[in-house]
């Protein structure tokens, strides 16, 4: 049971404008170390949504260290693999800093918990960090803290390991039919899902199998997409607000309620916080939160 949990947080929708870092070691099935550091961005502009999230300010950043200060003792603190709730977001923070400043991307081998617990426990209400962590009685006050999420991401690993009965998160990943995520120098594989084909042993890729679900939880609200996505194309994923009761647009205007958050959004996001500020109730949601959104809609309707 060795493995080491990390989170980041960040100043605003680039990847490379991580803000904070926590890291979680664990070996034996035991936390052994904690590491935690604020980080000064390339730039101070920290987005209004972002901090709201974290409530890390620019001020509060001034004189922390950069990224390039920070991660000797980042790589130094990982033992075994790293582990991260939605790691394509973490791992692609990772990546950025690391591009942001001329430093070879290290050499890991990396899971996701949100892939895990998905398949460890697919009837939970949400695989959401804090649902989970109030599911399982995990200590997590403070949400967006970099280190206290860390924390959870890896209790909740070792809770899975538990209830299964293994002692290693690659044994966990392949009985949960969850393939590795490999960062490297010049290379970059990422973590996936994929189903078992129990007849013969072999593994299939995830496919939606459940029939299409009548729901009007989602009806009335208008969703707005910014950025990329790393679990599916945004069409596939308009489809299924469509399929669940809600309706999209492609631009900002009052009928928005929720906007959807990837990597590099562009300037609807700035125009839809505008809005926020000026009264509009919209939500903000990033990737892993609108994901458990569409899958609680979806289990409330099997």
């Amino acid at each position: 049971m060795n493995f080491t949990a990390i989170d980041f947080e960040t100043a605003n929708p680039a990847r490379s404008s991580a803000c904070s870092v926590g890291l979680i070691v664990v070996q034996n099935g035991k936390v052994v170390e904690r590491f935690y550091s604020l980080i000064k961005p390339p730039t101070d502009d920290f987005s209004p949504f972002n901090v709201r999230r974290h409530r890390i300010r620019p001020e509060m950043v001034a004189a922390a260290p950069t990224f390039a200060d920070v991660y000797p003792s980042l790589v130094e603190h990982i033992r075994g693999p790293v582990i991260a709730h939605n790691a394509s977001f973490d791992i692609s923070v990772l990546r950025a800093c690391v591009d942001e400043y001329g430093i070879a991307a290290p050499k890991l081998d990396y899971y996701c918990s949100l892939r895990l617990s998905q398949a460890q426990w697919p009837d939970a209400p949400s695989h959401q960090l804090t649902s989970l962590a109030q599911l399982f009685g995990i200590p997590l006050v403070n949400h967006h803290n970099a280190q206290e999420d860390a924390s959870a991401c890896a209790h909740i690993v070792l809770r899975a390991l538990h209830d299964q009965g293994l002692v290693s998160v690659k044994a966990l990943a392949s009985c949960l039919g969850v393939t590795k995520g490999r960062l490297a120098i010049e290379s970059h594989t990422p973590c996936r899902s994929r189903r078992r084909n129990r007849g013969s042993g072999n593994e299939m890729p995830v496919q939606d199998e459940r029939p299409a679900v009548q729901s009007t939880r989602l009806s009335g609200d208008v969703f707005l997409f910014t950025g990329l996505l790393d679990s599916m194309p945004r069409d596939e994923a308009e489809r299924r607000i469509r399929k669940l009761g809600g309706a999209t647009v492609t631009n900002v205007s009052g009928r928005v309620t929720i906007i959807v958050v990837g990597h590099e959004p562009g300037s609807k996001l700035s125009q839809a916080e505008a809005r926020r500020r000026a009264g509009q109730p919209i939500r903000m949601l990033n990737e892993a939160e609108f994901l458990s959104l569409l899958e609680g809609t979806a289990h409330e309707n099997c």
